[in-house]
């Protein structure tokens, strides 16, 4: 059987529509619906019935359908070696994408890499599910997902100058943060609580360089990765909580991961950041 046909039934599925699904599939309708007379003769079922639900056996074969048309997808992506699609953690381009690059350039000079710029939980996804073949995030990596360290990072507090750390458990202070969810309001929640720190109001963003720039109009306190651009007028404090920022992946076979951990040091040293 062509596999093409397992698209057929599942956009049919999906529509209820024969016209729909035809269109969408870019086929005629009379194409269409003799597909479905030929999938239903070869395994001998009927998939829908008159108003294209589908029927117990439809179903079952949209189940296997699903996970079939999933894996020649994976399929697909693993034979094209002659692409690589990455993602990295939004605010984490701007200083490591270029060392990353040149990494993968020393490692396949001929690969083209495609990028994508998100939050690391939406990149992990991405990596399960195979639309992502490699992603640099800082730890934990929340996915059953392999993944070699790159690096450590120092994570700073930072506050306006007029700020003096004796007032931090004394006074009720403004928190800029990232969202709930995300792994630095974790480690932020965590860090306030431990040491005490007096919290009024809690302002969140999703971009680190954005709480960065708010810190002085928002009179208001942040933790954040210790390679963030230093403003004037505020202060950065260093504290004693540091995490891992990884190479994750979930298949090694378009990437010697040893040898581009060992490629992105290498260039690392050359470069200030």
């Amino acid at each position: 059987m062509d596999t093409i046909n397992f698209s057929y039934v599942l956009e049919v599925a999906k529509e209820k529509n024969v016209s729909r699904a035809a269109r969408n599939l870019y086929i005629s309708q009379p194409a269409l619906s003799q597909a479905l007379k030929r999938i239903d003769k070869t395994y001998g079922i009927t998939i829908f019935d008159k108003d294209f639900n589908l029927t117990k056996k439809g179903e079952i074969f949209v189940k296997y359908a699903v996970e079939i048309e999933k894996n020649i997808n994976y399929l697909k992506r693993e034979l094209d070696t002659d692409e690589l699609n990455i993602g990295i953690s939004q605010f984490y381009g701007k200083y490591y994408l270029n060392q990353i690059l040149l990494s993968i350039s020393r490692l396949n000079p001929e690969v083209k890499v495609n990028i994508k710029e998100d939050t690391s939980k939406y990149l992990e996804d991405d990596i399960v599910k195979g639309d992502l073949d490699i992603g640099f995030m800082p730890t934990p990596i929340l996915n059953n997902l392999k993944h070699k360290t790159l690096f450590s990072e120092k994570l700073v507090l930072a506050m306006p100058k007029n700020f003096k750390e004796k007032d931090l458990k004394n006074k009720d202070h403004n928190l800029l943060t990232m969202h709930k969810g995300s792994k630095l309001r974790d480690l932020s929640d965590e860090f306030i609580d431990k040491n005490n720190i007096k919290v009024k109001d809690i302002i969140e963003a999703t971009n680190l360089d954005t709480i960065n720039s708010l810190i002085i109009s928002k009179n208001a306190i942040a933790l954040l990765p210790d390679i963030i651009e230093r403003l004037d007028g505020i202060n950065y404090m260093k504290t004693d909580l540091s995490r891992e920022f990884d190479i994750v992946y979930k298949n090694s076979n378009k990437l010697n991961m040893d040898k581009f951990v060992e490629i992105f040091l290498e260039i690392s040293k050359k470069v200030t950041i």
